[in-house]
């Protein structure tokens, strides 16, 4: 029989329950990701005062960074430094040349600093039009199994689809 709300008691029962969750089920899950900074964009800052950037950087919320270079430190002192701030580096950039000619130094560094991701931000297009330099960076060459990258993506050490192309934007 309808209130004087125009309501019964069987239709108010969705609510009572819904009244009943615990409020984590009314919330929005948390996400999975954490908004980085791209240290390149403040490398200037970095060159001139390392502790005092990656403090800032930090202290602004900041939890996880992308590095282009090391602003004159060795990759143990970056890692000390970042660890202090509570940051990490999931990723690193390196230019073409660095990991077509010294890949080994350029692995240990992304080792020591917990890296998981290879970026090659740009590719001169001559080398890109280059047999034999696609020969050199193919699967089963000098990056194993990590696909050069020319733009601004980011991916993992892992081979790329077949008949993918790695010297395009985003492949």
């Amino acid at each position: 029989m309808p209130t004087a709300l125009g309501r019964t008691r069987r239709s108010l029962l969705p609510i009572l329950a819904g009244l009943a969750l615990p409020l984590e089920a009314l919330a929005q899950s948390r996400t999975s990701w954490l908004p980085g900074l791209q240290l390149y964009t403040v490398r200037d800052l970095l060159s001139a005062d390392m502790e005092g950037t990656l403090k800032s950087v930090a202290d602004i919320g900041y939890r996880e960074v992308e590095l282009a270079g090391l602003a004159g430190a060795t990759a143990h002192a970056m890692q000390a430094s970042l660890k202090r701030y509570k940051l990490d580096a999931p990723s690193i950039h390196a230019s073409y040349d660095r990991l077509r000619l010294d890949f080994e130094s350029v692995l240990e560094e992304a080792r020591t600093l917990g890296a998981g991701f290879l970026v090659c931000p740009s590719v001169d297009a001559g080398e890109r039009e280059r047999p034999a330099g696609r020969e050199e960076l193919d699967d089963g060459g000098a990056l194993h199994g990590c696909s050069p990258i020319h733009g601004t993506g980011a991916h993992p050490c892992k081979g790329l689809p077949p008949g993918a192309e790695p010297w395009q934007d985003g492949a």
